[in-house]
């Protein structure tokens, strides 16, 4: 059997691997993304695929934007059955699905699918997986929410801050058609356009609070310290970033941070569960992520 490839490249027609086209010897799921060789998701789904015997293999595909529609009506010949989506393809993802969950229609972005005969089926576990790790942090009612980015992963974190018991959240986006799309899903829902108001990318400003909590949700190497809102002593300061390894942020000064490696292992397990109906074993998805 050929040995699993790092990445593939999906061109417009075939995956290729180093340049060669490249065909699967057995079922393929993949995260997909642009650029998406950073993403540590084959390290434990293949890790659990081996522990529960799930005889498939879990790679990274490298899609860009306009090969999309072209991905997902050629899948099944790909020989691609499932897996996950990074940015900036979330929100692109789930309007090529034929059918969405209630939480990927409810942010309008899929970070999990599974191909199925009449086509895509979308997902999406950021939401559970964020608030499964905010409330970690205690993070609750009472506190004051910000996200950073407009993109589907900070639609994710809005509505975990709102889900945990945030009254009000502010979210700073930068110009682009990505801010736009958000606007729009605000405007659509009632209670979201009377609970969020959106800014613009600059300095976050906040009045006294008993504890504020910022999720950067912003891709790999915007500086987000410069819109972060000076942290008090008098409260519990937060930032949470969802980038995680080498292309994490350094820690703002004065606050606690975190960055996404929980948020990463909590949606993955939540995603092998939708994906193949049983529990993940999140030890073994733990330990494969320490060990790498």
């Amino acid at each position: 059997m050929a040995e699993r490839p790092e990445l593939l490249v999906f061109d417009g027609s075939v995956l290729r691997c180093d340049g060669h086209e490249w065909q699967p010897q057995r079922d393929l799921y993949a995260v997909l993304g642009h650029p998406v060789d950073h993403s540590r998701s084959p390290v434990f789904h293949n890790a659990v695929y081996a522990a529960v015997g799930i005889d498939a293999d879990y790679v990274r595909i490298d899609v860009e934007p306009e090969h999309l529609e072209t991905l997902v009506t050629a899948a099944a010949d790909l020989g691609l059955c499932g897996g996950n989506v990074t940015v900036p393809l979330k929100e692109d993802i789930a309007a090529l699905c034929r059918t969405l969950s209630g939480e990927a229609q409810r942010l309008g972005a899929v970070n999990t699918f599974r191909v199925e005969s009449d086509g895509w089926a979308g997902h999406n576990t950021d939401l559970g997986g964020l608030c499964e790790e905010l409330a970690i942090g205690g993070v609750g009612a009472g506190w004051t929410g910000m996200v950073l980015g407009a993109g589907g992963s900070a639609r994710a974190a809005v509505c975990a801050l709102l889900d945990l018991g945030l009254e009000n959240v502010v979210v700073a986006a930068r110009a682009g058609p990505g801010t736009e799309r958000t606007a729009a899903w605000l405007a659509a829902d009632k209670d979201l356009n009377a609970r969020v108001s959106l800014a613009p990318w600059r300095q976050l400003s906040t009045g006294l609070a008993q504890s504020l909590v910022v999720v950067g949700c912003v891709p790999f190497g915007v500086d987000t310290h410069a819109v972060l809102p000076p942290a008090s002593t008098s409260r519990h300061a937060l930032y949470y970033d969802l980038r995680y390894g080498d292309h994490a942020p350094p820690s703002p000064p004065a606050w606690e941070s975190r960055d996404g490696l929980g948020l990463l292992l909590a949606q993955g397990a939540l995603s092998f569960t939708w994906l193949f109906g049983i529990d993940a074993p999140r030890d073994v998805m733990a330990d494969a992520l320490q060990h790498d």
